[in-house]
């Protein structure tokens, strides 16, 4: 079975997810969630969570994530089956600092939906095989075998809201998948963090420390396809 879990900040958004999460898997989903207390430690609130589950598969979401596409449970099955480590749906080919998407599109896959004027548009990124493997994933949607999880943990040095889910990709064999999410918190919350939040240039030193890193981060071409969800599905079909 496949556990989701989730640091909630907005209970009606957490709501939509678990409802879409359950239409679309092809089998059964349990969930547990920590909720905000204002304190932005995402880390330690998922490795709480995470090492006491008996569940074979984690998957840790944003709470604002909508699922899409039918069938993604056996997606992330597949994927783990071939040996890989961590699932995710955007990522990364290249990584030498900074956050996911920096080395440029030329090393982007994926694609993943959201809110524009109101509408869902998907964002198509330069890599669209079933399962490219990356270097990192983004943190909105992680999946990862429980067994590997227990391992690797999230360094909760990382006790912000950045770079947790970058430093533990940077320490398993990731893969980009097949599944199509909307990422849909409201534009009037985007953008909003907790108080006392250290920035994220602390957390950008910290990772390049550890992994030695450039301190400025060469940033590549950062543009990529965008559709209207419904014409995507028009092409699709």
């Amino acid at each position: 079975m496949i556990q989701i879990i989730t640091r909630v900040k907005y209970p009606e958004l957490y709501r939509k997810m678990q409802d879409t999460a359950r239409a679309m898997a092809s089998g059964p989903v349990m969930f547990t969630a920590a909720f905000d207390d204002g304190q932005p430690r995402i880390a330690e609130s998922y490795n709480l969570i995470g090492i006491t589950s008996m569940a074979d598969t984690l998957l840790f979401v944003h709470d604002d994530v909508v699922f899409l596409s039918e069938g993604w449970d056996d997606k992330i099955k597949d994927a783990l089956a071939l040996g890989f480590d961590v699932v995710g749906v955007v990522g990364s080919k290249e990584y030498n600092g900074g956050m996911v998407f920096d080395a440029g599109r030329e090393h982007s896959t994926g694609r993943v939906c959201g809110l524009k004027d109101g509408k869902r548009t998907v964002r198509i990124f330069e890599h669209r095989a079933e399962i490219e493997p990356v270097k990192v994933v983004d943190g909105l949607f992680m999946a990862m075998t429980r067994q590997h999880f227990i391992k690797t943990q999230f360094d909760e040095s990382f006790d912000g809201l950045f770079f947790y889910d970058t430093d533990f990709c940077l320490r398993s064999n990731c893969a980009v998948v097949d599944i199509l999410v909307s990422h849909e918190k409201p534009d009037h919350l985007r953008g909003v963090y907790p108080e006392g939040l250290r920035p994220i240039t602390d957390y950008a030193t910290k990772l390049n420390a550890k992994y030695g890193f450039p301190a400025i981060t060469p940033i590549g071409d950062q543009k990529c396809e965008a559709v209207l969800l419904e014409d995507y599905w028009a092409v699709c079909a």
